[in-house]
């Protein structure tokens, strides 16, 4: 029986033990480590498109393919942003007109100290 006397042979065969040991566990499995969803969104085979219309039709000359139409709002051609936004504005300068003017009719006067 042989004896180990010197520290660094020790310490030498663990570290090989060692990496032997990790070599042969990570070949023997490969694990999934990512979440249910992720594996879920990771198995699909559908191709989304994400690029804006604009684009796919730029990119849709090119490829030979037909641009879709643009879908029509239900709304016809009124953008009702747009619309309450400038009532709004319209609302706020009355507002400020009519306090202006009731301030000039009551004749508002500020008080000097002397």
């Amino acid at each position: 029986m042989s004896r180990i006397t010197k520290p660094h042979t020790a310490l030498l065969l663990a570290v090989v033990a060692l990496l032997v040991a990790g070599a042969t566990q990570a070949a023997a499995a490969p694990s999934d480590l990512r979440s249910p969803d992720a594996r879920d969104a990771g198995q699909s085979t559908q191709v989304t498109d994400l690029r804006s219309p604009d684009a796919r039709d730029a990119g849709a000359r090119f490829a030979g393919q037909v641009p879709e139409p643009a879908p029509k709002t239900s709304s016809g051609d009124v953008e009702w942003v747009y619309l309450f936004v400038g009532l709004a504005g319209v609302a706020l300068v009355g507002g400020v007109v009519t306090m202006a003017m009731r301030r000039r009719r009551l004749g508002h006067v500020t008080s000097s100290r002397v």
